[in-house]
């Protein structure tokens, strides 16, 4: 199957530290996901991209998938212990993503050595 193939790729390339050339494969398996009209497995699938562009600091597309993760998982996941320890974990990464765009707007945050640096 096209789609077991292209997820198995997607993670060989996540386990060897290549974010930036995962993305584009996370995207074409959400299109081939879309395309085989397979909903039930659908936010499965948008996990991979929030966490990606999260890795890669594209924040925008990071939070947009994140968002879409929790709207899944709200909306279709199976309720139980382990779609709530999803949606912690996917609630906590927006948080974060979120105020990390709020530093970038507003110049505060850490520098390239971790220091605090502020917009004054």
């Amino acid at each position: 199957m096209a789609i077991r193939g292209l997820r198995s790729e997607v993670i060989r390339t996540i386990n060897r530290g290549d974010f930036a050339a995962a993305v584009p494969l996370s995207e074409k398996l959400l299109d081939l996901v879309a395309e085989e009209e397979l909903r039930t497995h659908y936010g499965d699938y948008f996990e991979i991209p929030a966490q990606l562009y999260n890795a890669v600091g594209d924040l925008e597309k990071a939070e947009k998938y994140t968002i879409i993760t929790l709207d899944e998982l709200r909306g279709y996941g199976t309720p139980g212990a382990e779609d709530e320890v999803k949606i912690d974990k996917f609630t906590s990464l927006l948080e974060s993503i979120r105020a990390r765009r709020r530093d970038e707007e507003t110049g505060e945050g850490q520098d390239d050595q971790g220091n605090m640096r502020s917009a004054i």
